[in-house]
């Protein structure tokens, strides 16, 4: 099964000592050899990848340096010993210093616990979240971190090196979760010598609440794409991250170093990509609504592709920069394909621009109040507009031609999309989700304009022409009420100097550098707005811009512009039949009741402690791990509310200030969770059976921050005798719950 792996290994002292050698081991290889072999057996049983990988791997740099007269070991890169002929001892300090910054015992300042008032709208799901938070054994001055309270909830290993920190670590502390991280193939391979890997996996292997996974990247330096594949494997453990990572970099490795920071920086972003129950309900009505009233899909990409390649696109955000570099706009756009994003059409209007396509993301009625307010209801019109299949369908009777995409990363396209249809990295704005749908139709040059993420200061926050300026209109911003100073972030400008952000819009400016990244593979992707820098670009002032105009592109690109836009917008999809629209939501109700009663019965356990806590919330993971695999269409329909419900039950019992109030907590918390899960099947049944008629739908005409009393049922919680008789029936539903229904 093996080779020689001879290679691999130097034994450093030509006199070997004799008295070190044994009966069993003649040589002082013997043992390292005998390991490698045990532990490659291992990973073929339980990580057949692993072992596919490295039973014929050769090393190529490096080798293990065998000391049998200290029985030590160390790892050669050239003439260099890494760890200084001892790779054991020096594993032994390195801990012991780790476990000096940070302890059992050890408070962790990750993530600020969020409050009620992050969840002010007044439907079922804000309200069961502003409860709990409600119900918090701590008030935001007395936080102090989360307690490590017996155990480390997760450690990331960034550096496997020989791979004896990881096991010393692994025996005096009691880790729930590990994942271990490895760029350099050759260090791997020496740990095969040196630990013994089935010990410390085989414990974690099938034991509940704990795990272990490795993040083996092949010889990879590009911290993007490191980040990246760490990351994905971290949103697994929500809400162990973010709440209760602990990173632990083996020789202060400079590159994993600017990983851990990348990702420490972006914690936030993760909070704002959760959704929830109340939104992802709302834009499931919407595109019921949208399919009856025959909105078509969008194109799939084999059929246009060709000819999206052969012509520019110009992407424009609101940003303030706008007004600045509208010039250069004007000089791009006849040859270009203007695609307008959110409120910047208005601002194009005030500028006379008229663009070739419009998109909007955002479910929520206000969109459609907000485009509403363009007093040229002919120009709105003459716009085809491009619209998310979760669109308000008030605001697609606003334009001309329309067409709807499905989220990648969203329910509806799992249930009722077929193959090609999904457009992937279309969140959470609609300038992200113009970028997306460029990317999906393979575009390879790309201009930016008013995509700013940030603004010079707070009175110059969007570009001129938006309704952010219109006094007399209620929508208008007060910019010192929205964005207080102490809620602002310094980043750098592309233009040169600083400018001020959110983090929202920070978090916006990562998912958009991600995306990015991948357009930037074949692409060419130009910056022409004034606001942040942006990752995988390339910034252009206005001399930038005209060096890319000539006479003899321009007139290939005219062609080519009308014919994309023809093949958009002409295409003969055909409407989702009604029969296809039932059967979806038939399967999505009966996976959801089978899922929930799951979730309630694990809340129905004893949880007397942090750590059953944490257990629970691992189960809880591993559940929807499961549903991705199974259905991943409900997986991203409910994803996002039981992680909310996870952060909130884990970061607040983790901060608590005392035992009997973290048990106090954890108590409500699990009540609080359980009665909303027990109404969601009921809701879910009532949009599902909406006989979807524009006129009489209230929830069309609501935005997700008014209450929906007269459409839906509310948690009932509390003494019948004392409330108020308003309403006309009682339901008791089949899980034995209460619910009041007004009409």
């Amino acid at each position: 099964m093996l080779i020689s792996t001879a290679c691999d290994y130097i034994v450093s002292n030509q006199i070997i000592n004799r008295n070190a050698m044994t009966q069993k081991h003649s040589h002082p290889a013997e043992k390292y050899l005998s390991l490698r072999a045990k532990n490659l057996a291992f990973f073929q049983r339980r990580y057949p990848g692993i072992f596919d990988f490295f039973s014929n791997y050769a090393m190529r740099s490096a080798k293990v340096d065998l000391i049998p007269e200290d029985d030590e070991v160390d790892l050669l890169e050239g003439t260099e010993r890494l760890y200084g002929g001892q790779g054991k001892a020096y594993a032994k300090r390195e801990v012991a210093t780790f476990l000096s910054h940070i302890d059992i015992g050890s408070r962790i300042r990750s993530i600020q616990p969020l409050s009620a008032d992050g969840y002010k709208n007044q439907r079922l799901f804000a309200r069961s979240i502003r409860e709990v938070y409600q119900k918090s054994p701590i008030t935001p001055e007395q936080f102090n971190g989360y307690l490590l309270d017996g155990f480390f909830p997760m450690v990331v290993f960034m550096g496997v090196g020989l791979g004896h920190h990881i096991n010393i670590l692994n025996q005096i502390r009691d880790i729930q979760h590990i994942i271990i991280v490895e760029r350099d193939m050759d260090k791997f391979a020496a740990s095969l010598y040196c630990v013994n890997w089935q010990q410390i996996v085989g414990d974690r292997l099938d034991v509940e609440g704990k795990s272990i996974s490795f993040v083996l990247l092949p010889n990879i330096s590009d911290v993007n794409l490191i980040q990246i594949s760490v990351w994905n494997q971290l949103i697994k453990f929500t809400p162990h991250f973010p709440v209760s990572t602990v990173f632990y970099n083996h020789r202060a490795d400079r590159i994993f170093d600017e990983v851990s920071d990348r990702i420490n920086r972006d914690l936030y972003t993760h909070l704002y990509s959760f959704g929830n129950w109340d939104d992802e309900l709302n834009q499931l009505n919407n595109f019921l609504h949208n399919c009856r009233q025959g909105i078509k899909k969008i194109p799939q990409p084999a059929n246009i592709t060709q000819l999206a390649q052969q012509v520019p696109v110009c992407i424009v955000g609101s940003g303030p920069s706008l007004d600045a570099r509208i010039e250069d706009l004007k000089r791009l756009a006849p040859g270009s394909i203007v695609i307008s994003c959110g409120t910047a059409l208005r601002a194009l209007y005030a500028h006379g621009v008229r663009p070739d396509i419009h998109v909007e993301l955002e479910s929520d009625y206000a969109t459609y109040l907000t485009q509403s307010m363009m007093d040229d209801r002919a120009f709105m019109h003459s716009i085809p507009l491009i619209g998310a299949a979760q669109l308000n369908p008030l605001t697609f009777s606003l334009f001309g031609e329309k067409r709807m995409f499905f989220k990648a990363d969203g329910m509806l396209a799992g249930i009722f999309g077929e193959h090609g249809d999904a457009v992937a990295g279309a969140t959470p704005t609609c300038t992200n989700a113009a970028i997306a749908i460029t990317h999906h139709y393979g575009f390879k040059e790309l201009y930016l304009f008013g995509l700013d993420y940030g603004f010079p200061n707070k009175q110059q926050h969007h570009a001129k022409g938006t309704l952010y300026y219109k006094v007399d209109y209620a929508e208008g911003i007060d910019e010192e009420r929205v964005y207080p100073d102490n809620d602002l972030l310094t980043i750098p400008s592309a233009a040169g100097g600083t400018i001020k952000t959110t983090s929202f819009l920070y978090s916006g400016k990562r998912r958009t550098e991600d995306l990015l990244a991948l357009v930037a593979c074949y692409g060419q992707v130009f910056n022409c707005s004034n606001g942040a820098v942006l990752e995988n670009t390339r910034w252009l002032d206005r001399s930038g811009v005209i060096s890319r105009l000539s006479v003899k592109r321009r007139k290939d690109q005219w062609a080519a512009k009308s014919s994309f836009i023809k093949a958009l917008f002409e295409n003969d999809n055909p409407k989702l039949a009604d029969i296809n629209l039932a059967e979806g939501g038939d399967q999505l109700h009966g996976v959801l009741k089978a899922f929930v009663q799951e979730l309630i019965s694990e809340l129905e356990q004893e949880i007397p402690d942090n750590r059953a806590l944490s257990f629970l919330c691992a189960r809880f993971s591993a559940k929807l791990e499961s549903l991705c695999v199974n259905n991943d269409a409900l997986y991203f329909f409910f994803r996002g509310t039981v992680w909310h419900f996870l952060l909130a039950g884990f970061c607040l019992a983790l901060a608590a200030v005392d035992k009997k109030r973290e048990h106090i907590f954890i108590r409500k918390w699990k009540s609080q969770f359980a009665d909303f899960l027990r109404v969601t099947c009921i809701e879910l049944l009532q949009v599902i059976e909406n006989p979807y008629d524009l006129e009489t739908d209230p929830l069309i005409r609501k935005s997700i921050v008014e209450p929906d009393r007269d459409f839906r049922p509310a948690i009932f919680d509390g003494d019948l005798a004392s409330c108020d008789w308003y309403f006309e029936e009682l339901m008791i539903d089949e899980f034995g719950v209460i619910t009041p229904y007004t009409w």
